[in-house]
């Protein structure tokens, strides 16, 4: 069904530069905080690269501005969400027809689905059993470098770093970052589109990780440990 769909799609638009022509000017009729209910755009955003948009999921696509700027910006909004969430329909076109690459920022999206893939796992667990609450119900934690209780604490792996982890496992798998599939769920959280892949990195990962807390202010002099930042 989803390739019958784009090539209806393909035969409607005929290719990418019209295509935004024809989207461009049917969204240019629709004000701030207009419902949209055109057939083509409900079968366009399906196509996201990233975000698992499905139409019998939706209540509504609506026109709203969008910070900083207020520019008009399409969102849409899922039937148990109570936010509206902007997306990119040029995004979509580019996706239907293969003109979507996977640039910086999409392998930035992939490590943020791969942390969010170990986010309830050993870390978690590490995290709820050696905090306490403080009076104002807020975890807190001793710092292992300068021994400060706070709740601005970070858990850190160590003495293997996140990233030592995650490029084992890449490099055991022979996995390249721009191979996976992405995709939100429900809650407008990135995971991986294979989830038996989802959990075998997190198997993975809760064998052989080990934590540590430390405060904000010695996560950072120590550096980051985090994927983002550090992990190529």
């Amino acid at each position: 069904m989803t390739e019958k769909v784009k090539s209806q799609l393909q035969s409607k638009l005929l290719n990418l530069t019209n295509g935004k022509k024809a989207i461009t000017k049917l969204l240019s009729k629709y004000e701030n905080n207009d419902i949209v209910k055109d057939e083509i755009i409900y079968d366009l955003v399906s196509f996201h690269p990233t975000k698992n948009i499905k139409k019998e999921n939706l209540e509504y696509l609506v026109m709203k501005t969008r910070p900083p700027f207020n520019n008009l910006s399409l969102h849409y909004k899922y039937k148990n969400q109570n936010q509206d969430i902007d997306l990119s329909y040029m995004l979509c076109l580019k996706n239907v027809f293969e003109k979507y690459s996977r640039d910086a920022k999409y392998i930035e999206d992939v490590k943020k689905a791969l942390r969010n893939e170990i986010f309830n796992g050993k870390r978690s667990e590490f995290y709820y059993q050696n905090t306490k609450s403080n009076n104002f119900n807020i975890r807190i934690a001793n710092c292992v470098n300068c021994n400060i209780e706070t709740d601005k604490i970070a858990v850190d792996h160590y003495p293997m770093s996140y990233c030592e982890i995650l490029d084992k496992f890449l490099k055991g798998s022979h996995i390249n970052l721009k191979t996976l599939d992405i995709q939100e769920n429900e809650n407008n959280e990135l995971h991986l589109s294979n989830k038996d892949l989802g959990e075998e990195w997190s198997a993975f990962h809760d064998e052989i990780a080990t934590f540590r807390f430390l405060c904000n202010h010695c996560n950072s002099k120590f550096g980051s440990y985090g994927y983002t930042s550090k992990c190529k």
